[in-house]
């Protein structure tokens, strides 16, 4: 099979984590062949993994090899480039790549269509107390230089609501 370069689409993470299960020795092959072309990834995703919550500050420095503190400032470098919007964006690679504000796990598209339906970022944040000013107008900047993945994500959502009514036509439809 002759390989040419291929766009990144979200079903190739879905796979290679089913492959993960059921053959890692395969995927261990694959990353560390990843981590040999791209140097500089390992250490960029265990950062991420740390500021996700999905690995320690120490499991991070022995995975890279750093002290705590080295992965401390990593870390602090690494949340301030991801704050391009004024508050935190990460990617919730378990649901679909989908975007969400990284301290309330909201995602992108549920305050792109509260606003749409509640016309202010005042009536958003009522539905949301838990979420501040800034980090609402980072996710509405968000959805404007991202216009193709939040639309998809409402168009679904959208959708399976549809066909919820559809199938129970006496439940309550809620906002």
């Amino acid at each position: 099979m002759k390989h040419t370069y291929l766009q990144f689409e979200t079903w190739q993470l879905t796979q290679l984590a089913r492959i993960a299960r059921q053959n890692p020795n395969r995927i261990e092959m694959v990353l560390n062949a990843l981590w040999q072309a791209s140097p500089g990834l390992f250490e960029d995703l265990a950062i991420a993994a740390v500021d996700q919550e999905m690995l320690s500050i120490q499991e991070c420095a022995e995975k890279l090899g750093l002290t705590e503190a080295g992965v401390e400032s990593k870390l602090r470098e690494y949340r301030r480039s991801q704050c391009q919007y004024g508050a935190p964006i990460v990617r919730d690679l378990e649901h679909g790549c989908v975007a969400k504000l990284s301290g309330s796990q909201i995602a992108i598209w549920e305050i792109v269509r509260a606003h749409r339906k509640l016309g202010s970022l005042e009536a958003v944040q009522a539905r949301y107390p838990g979420i501040d000013e800034i980090e609402l107008q980072s996710a509405l900047a968000y959805a404007e230089e991202n216009p193709v993945e939040i639309e998809a994500q409402i168009r679904q959502y959208d959708e399976m609501r549809a066909r919820k009514q559809v199938e129970y036509p006496f439940a309550d439809r809620p906002s």
